[in-house]
Order: structure tokens, then C-alpha cells, then sequence
């Protein structure tokens, strides 16, 4: 499994890569053009918008989860490995023990995830306000005469957008590789732990 996500994320990596390095020739190759007419720059500025809307759709497609709901997974899991500390292990059959060994390798995912999930979710509507906001400001010709204005304010959620978008992906690899052992795992647990508290 280690070695499926090492090349998942080799792939990813490269795709974010070169998806980078098109957007950025797109970019500069656009700002080689001498717009003649007002109009003209309007449609190349909303242009540009359009290529940080589908970056962000790029970026929402890593959120399969809730925003809390990593969090939350996280918080149950540890206090049910708490719980199953005070047993003793002639309680628990060998299966049980690996069981719960195995629960535990779902966690140590999960801790330091759970916070950045939440804050790739924030960061990606924060984004998405933004960029309504300076498509706002297009159409209603803040930027007519203000090119160099948009290209800052374009660039600078770029690459926003490119951080998250990385981060995210890296966050739904290790959660999409976990997912089948934390469904597997987590309603035998709850039944572990309900019958050894009866």
C-alpha cells in the first residue's frame, strides 16, 4: 500500500507540475498580447478568472469529506484506543490485539491530517470569494485601465490556488489510502468495545 501511494503521489505531483507550468505559459504568453480596445482587455481579464475557477474546481474535487468530519473521526478513534488501554490482554484474542494495532495506524493518518483537511476547506472557500470578488471588479471595469493591478492580483491567487491545490491532493491521497481499513475497522471496534464495557 506504501509503495501505491508513493507512486500515486509521483504521479500527482507531476500533474500538478505540469498543469503549473501550462497555466504559467498561458499566463505570460496572454500578457505578451497589446489589448487595443477596453473590451478586448475586459475578456482577456475574465479570461484569466476563468483559469483560477477551474484551479479551484481542481482543488475542490480533493474534498470527499465533510470539513469536520476528518476531525471528528480522529477525536472517536482516540478515545476508543483510551477505552481500550484499561483492558487487560487476556481480555482481548490475538485477533483483537492486531485489530486494534492496525486501529491505530488509522489514527496516527488521521492526527495530523485532521487539522489540515479543515483549513484546505477554509482556504479553499476563502479562495473562491476572492475570486468572485476581483470577477466582480472585471466586469464592472475596475481594471480597464489597471492591467498590471489585475496581473498582481491574478498572480498572487495563482498561487494561492497552486499551494492548495497541492496540499489538498496530498491530504486525499493519504485519506482515500485509509479509507478502506477505517470502514473495515471501525464498526468492529464499536462492537469490541461494547461488549468488553457490558
Amino acid at each position: 500500500m506504501a509503495h501505491r501511494v508513493a507512486v500515486f503521489r509521483q504521479i500527482t505531483k507531476k500533474i500538478i507540475l505540469f498543469s503549473s507550468i501550462f497555466f504559467f505559459f498561458a499566463y505570460f504568453q496572454s500578457c505578451t498580447q497589446n489589448s487595443n480596445t477596453e473590451n478586448d482587455q475586459r475578456n482577456w481579464c475574465l479570461r484569466k478568472t476563468d483559469t483560477l475557477w477551474n484551479l479551484l474546481t481542481q482543488t475542490r474535487k480533493n474534498f470527499g469529506y465533510k470539513m469536520d468530519e476528518i476531525a471528528i473521526r480522529k477525536a472517536d478513534i482516540d478515545s476508543q484506543l483510551v477505552a481500550a488501554k484499561f483492558f487487560k490482554p487476556d481480555e482481548l484474542s490475538k485477533e483483537e490485539q492486531n485489530m486494534l494495532i492496525q486501529y491505530h495506524s488509522v489514527f496516527t493518518v488521521y492526527k495530523p491530517i485532521a487539522g489540515k483537511y479543515k483549513n484546505a476547506v477554509l482556504h479553499a472557500e476563502e479562495t473562491f470569494y476572492a475570486i468572485k470578488t476581483l470577477e466582480k471588479s472585471v466586469k464592472d471595469g475596475a481594471y480597464d485601465n489597471r492591467l498590471d493591478e489585475f496581473k498582481s492580483t491574478w498572480n498572487e491567487l495563482y498561487k494561492e490556488g497552486m499551494k492548495n491545490l497541492e496540499e489538498s491532493t496530498e491530504i486525499a491521497t493519504k485519506l482515500n489510502s485509509i479509507e478502506p481499513m477505517y470502514q473495515r475497522l471501525a464498526p468492529k471496534v464499536d462492537e469490541l468495545l461494547d461488549r468488553l464495557n457490558r
